[in-house]
């Protein structure tokens, strides 16, 4: 069965418009607590940022550096806890047609969540595993530098293929329980990119938004982008990171506007996706017998 793309997409919509209320009061807490420990972990990265960048040399030789890893680290574990809260509660409502109640705030955790926080753990940590062993051969010189450099991408390609491809995850966790990696690899068959595509046309128009808030706020104060014209491609990396930081400063410097913002497009990612992965996994199986 092909998925309907633009079907999927306007009933994603659909959820989101009809639900506004409910979507957002179950998103609100979660988000708040993500974007509360994001903010944090900007501040970390400021004041750590004159210390050598990990994600260029490939290991850390300070206490500093050492500080900002696991900061990075335990900020995508929070992340992922925030994430099994609200992706689930979403998928509740749209595929069991579960109502949550009416409590100002939502934030559980049950037998579902903790699937989803073990799933969501293993694909990281083999994706960082994969990741780490192909930068580690690039650092030694196994092979040349630019050649390590673009199949490095190639590598993230790949990794965001299987993502997707796993995209359905969340749901098969909620309705058949266990951890979900071969239901959905295999629901998905055929159907992968078009998933991509819903995904896309429901969601990227959110971060386009959220984007022009971003460089609308600051106005002029927005750092340029790096200078990449006539320099080496071993210097990117620190380049990049470099304005990377420069863009939080200006961030910074508008807390309440920026936060705004966040919230905003978080809470519409997030019930985007979920309408979505939903409506996609409700049309895979309405005839296979589950």
């Amino acid at each position: 069965m092909k998925l309907d793309v633009f079907g999927i997409v306007g009933a994603a919509l659909h959820f989101v418009a009809a639900n506004f209320v409910s979507v957002f009061r179950i998103g609100w807490l979660p988000v708040a607590v993500f974007l509360a420990v994001d903010g944090l972990t900007r501040k970390i990265a400021m004041a750590t940022s004159s210390s050598v960048l990990p994600f260029e040399l490939g290991y850390v030789t300070t206490l500093e550096d050492t500080v900002y890893v696991g900061t990075f680290w335990w900020a995508n574990l929070i992340f992922i806890l925030v994430s099994a809260t609200i992706m689930i509660a979403y998928l509740r409502t749209i595929i069991e047609r579960e109502n949550r109640g009416d409590a100002l705030a939502y934030f559980w955790f049950g037998h579902a969540e903790l699937r989803y926080v073990a799933a969501s753990v293993i694909l990281l940590g083999v994706s960082a595993v994969v990741v780490v062993a192909a930068y580690l051969a690039r650092a030694a010189q196994l092979v040349p530098w630019e050649t390590g450099f673009y199949a490095f991408f190639v590598l993230l390609a790949a990794l965001v293929w299987v993502w997707l491809r796993l995209s359905l995850q969340s749901a098969v966790i909620l309705r058949e329980r266990g951890l979900g990696f071969i239901r959905a690899w295999a629901l998905l068959r055929g159907n992968t990119f078009r998933l991509a595509l819903a995904l896309a046309i429901a969601v990227v128009p959110v971060w386009v938004l959220g984007m022009y808030g971003y460089l609308a706020v600051p106005g002029p104060d927005w750092p340029p982008l790096p200078e990449w014209q006539g320099d080496t491609i071993q210097n990117w990396p620190r380049k990049w990171f470099e304005w990377y930081f420069q863009v939080i400063e200006r961030m910074e410097a508008y807390p309440v506007e920026m936060s705004a913002i966040d919230f905003t497009t978080k809470i519409l990612e997030y019930a985007l996706t979920a309408g979505v992965i939903g409506k996609a996994y409700v049309q895979l199986t309405a005839t296979d017998g589950r």
